[in-house]
């Protein structure tokens, strides 16, 4: 008989996203640990502070490896390239290296709360 699991929920690795999640700044919606925790996926809202708003992405000092992947603003999902700009409080899924989140994390956020 099948019992409809479709998913393996790792108990440690949601913990540990759970306590990055609370201990990180800005403002983080969600954040999924890849890997073991070599990489991340974070969910966050743009601060109006942030070093990135109102410039193209091409010309942004994100980190190499990573890589913005949708920019949800109001009711619109923009895949972004190039000259896309991310404004005051859209939210963003980036993905990232683990070692790379500081330097995300102090771009984003703009040295306030």
């Amino acid at each position: 008989e099948k019992i409809g699991v479709d998913a393996v929920v790792n108990p440690r690795m949601t913990t540990a996203s759970a306590i990055l999640r609370f201990i990180r700044k800005g403002k983080i919606i969600s954040l999924t640990l890849l890997k073991e925790g070599e990489a991340e996926v974070i969910e966050l809202i743009v601060s109006p502070y942030s070093k990135i708003i109102n410039k193209p992405l091409k010309k942004t000092n994100l980190p190499q490896n990573s890589i913005i992947g949708a920019i949800i603003r109001k009711d619109e999902v923009i895949i972004p390239h190039g000259n896309d700009i991310i404004q005051p409080e859209d939210k963003i899924i980036i993905f990232a290296l683990s070692s790379d989140i500081k330097k995300i994390e102090k771009i984003f956020d703009g040295g306030k709360k």
